[in-house]
């Protein structure tokens, strides 16, 4: 992993795993979109619920609490960071660390 600054980080390219940070505070996983001229996309892993919309959303989540239901996620959604800070800093993932999550993951499937 490392830390980068907005600069170095808005040059890494799409798909690129990684949480804001602030010293010794790191913030939800993160995996990155495209780089716009004073914005980035990304995808959020917490709380990647298919929804139509932020109602849609609500409602699926106001459910869920109620109901116990089961939710789909959808982890191909991006949206616009927007937030602009241009001091902001990021943990980013590199290749071994993305390959050691995928393998942990792994772990977390029943066994067939």
């Amino acid at each position: 992993m490392r830390i980068l600054n907005l600069e170095q980080f808005r040059a890494m390219p799409e798909n690129t795993v990684f949480s804001k940070y602030e010293p010794y505070l790191f913030g939800e996983l993160q995996i990155k979109g495209q780089t716009w001229e004073a914005d980035f996309l990304a995808q959020s892993i917490n709380g990647a619920i298919e929804s139509n919309d932020t109602g849609d959303f609500c409602d699926k989540l106001d459910r869920a609490q109620k109901t116990g239901e089961s939710l789909k996620m959808d982890f191909n959604c991006e949206c616009r960071d927007g937030l602009f800070n241009k001091d902001q800093l990021f943990a980013v993932l590199e290749e071994a660390d993305v390959r050691a999550l995928i393998q942990r993951l792994q772990w977390c499937l029943p066994l067939q």
